[in-house]
């Protein structure tokens, strides 16, 4: 990168709706910090308030970072200007802390998924997850699908740099926007890195939680997608079948696209008398969720699709077992303690719960965090030198 220090911005905005997109951000700095320090770029962090970065310096103990507000301040005079620039030129009137400023000095920004809020096209670089919206259309409602393709297109037009999660997803964008071939792609295969849990007690949380027996772990948002209802239907297969296993869920109870899933989820255990065997603990500190990981039975995850699973890479990191959905992304991520089962057969599920051993064969997670790190500093020096 040079004697001079390479200058990004990143997008940061915790919200307990969709906490990956949170520490999908830490999880970039927290890779960063593990390359030499000559090669560590000055981050411009894009926030809502001082306090979220604040948090975000003491949790990645990142060196380089430097505070920018998200939205500039805005008088009257200055939205007046902007919407007459707006309707004529591509631009917007300069503001200190805009980010996405005609005049910032910064390379990018990243991880762009509103192209409404940025001031400059030329200086955002996008990231898309992955296309469930292409697999599963139902979970969406009509003004989502359009929503997203009206999106995509438009990264394709204006030659938007693209971030994927995995090989995976970019082999979707290829497959669902051919005309997007020629279009500038790369993938970021994100690491996690865990906060110190060491002060938490599991004897403790089991009384919290009211966990009463050797347990199942499984983390997930209780979004459609993540198909809790099948793994309750395998928990009561083995109650009935005389073998007991409590699971224990952790994740925020919202989803936007169905608000009577959870009645649904909560009315399944009530009538199979599964208050016992099934522990939905909601949203809970991320201290917290890693101790019950590390001290269960081991983590299952019967998601349908995933982009890049936190989940899995936190399975990986802590060296624990993961019973996994068979999907194509998470061979990609390829966990050497895991079972892989098909997500919505709940018999196939039991059986591999009671018939496979868990496994801890040992793993260096810190070639994860290195592949990581290699691959973001690979994107920023590739679209720098553009």
């Amino acid at each position: 990168m040079g004697s001079k220090r390479t200058k990004i911005g990143i997008v940061y905005r915790p919200t307990e709706k969709w906490i990956a997109g949170a520490y999908y951000v830490q999880n970039i700095l927290k890779a960063l910090s593990s390359c030499k320090d000559e090669l560590q770029p000055t981050i411009n962090v894009c926030c809502n308030n001082h306090s979220e970065f604040e948090e975000l310096k003491a949790s990645t103990k990142y060196k380089h970072l430097a505070y920018s507000p998200l939205y500039p301040e805005r008088d009257k005079y200055t939205i007046l200007i902007n919407r007459i620039l707006k309707k004529f030129t591509k631009y917007r009137i300069y503001t200190d802390g805009a980010w996405g400023s005609l005049f910032d000095k910064t390379v990018f920004y990243y991880p762009i998924t509103d192209f409404t809020e940025i001031y400059n096209i030329q200086k955002a670089v996008a990231w898309i997850p992955d296309f469930q919206e292409k697999y599963y259309p139902e979970f969406f409602s009509q003004e989502d699908l359009l929503a997203r393709e009206k999106g995509h297109k438009e990264l394709i037009q204006k030659k938007v740099p693209i971030v994927f999660s995995s090989h995976n997803a970019e082999k979707d964008f290829i497959k669902f926007y051919p005309e997007g071939k020629d279009s500038r792609t790369f993938v970021l295969q994100f690491s996690v890195n865990h906060p110190d849990f060491s002060h938490e007690s599991i004897d403790e949380l089991k009384v919290k939680y009211n966990i009463t027996s050797n347990y199942l772990f499984c983390a997930n948002q209780f979004w459609i997608h993540k198909n809790h209802l099948t793994l309750f239907k395998a928990i009561k297969i083995l109650k009935d079948s005389g073998k007991k296993y409590q699971l224990v869920c952790s994740g925020a109870l919202s989803e936007y696209r169905n608000n009577s899933y959870h009645q649904t989820l909560f009315n399944y255990i009530k009538n199979n008398h599964l208050e016992n065997e099934i522990r939905i603990l909601g949203f809970i500190p991320r201290t917290e969720q890693l101790c019950l990981m590390n001290n269960s039975y081991a983590i299952i995850h019967p998601s349908l699709f995933e982009g890049w699973s936190t989940v899995v890479e936190d399975a990986k990191k802590l060296n624990k077992f993961i019973f996994l959905s068979d999907l194509a992304v998470h061979r990609e991520q390829a966990p050497i303690n895991s079972c892989f089962f098909s997500p919505l057969d709940e018999n196939e599920i039991a059986q591999k719960i009671l018939s496979v051993e868990p496994s801890n064969k040992a793993f260096d997670y810190t070639l994860c965090t290195q592949r990581s790190c290699d691959q973001f500093l690979d994107i920023i020096n590739k679209i720098a030198k553009k």
